[in-house]
């Protein structure tokens, strides 16, 4: 499935496209992220039940609190990469024009 992004820069709209590989890949360094991610915040949720003496059964509910607040979705990502490869395009495009 190929992700597309239009990105509106001025007084043009441009289409950006991943390939399968490029998508794949993101994919594949979001989830690894997030996994990274919510292993500190059940690290995190455990100093926190500690600190605060609270039931160790609200440490789930913390460390997904946490999570949530800073993960970051795969969309975001492939927004992100596709707004770099713009970059990379228009900087191709300058450097040819000169």
């Amino acid at each position: 499935m190929v992700y597309y992004k239009l990105i509106h820069l001025p007084r043009i709209t441009k289409e950006v496209k991943l390939t399968d590989d490029e998508e794949r890949e993101i994919e594949k360094e979001a989830l690894e992220y997030n996994i990274k991610l919510i292993k500190e915040c059940l690290k995190i949720s455990e100093n926190i039940i500690q600190e605060e003496r609270l039931h160790n059964r609200n440490k789930l509910r913390i460390a997904l609190a946490l999570y949530e607040k800073q993960s970051s979705h795969v969309v975001y990502w492939k927004d992100r990469y596709c707004r770099i490869k713009l970059d990379k395009e228009k900087l191709k495009f300058m450097e040819e024009s000169k």
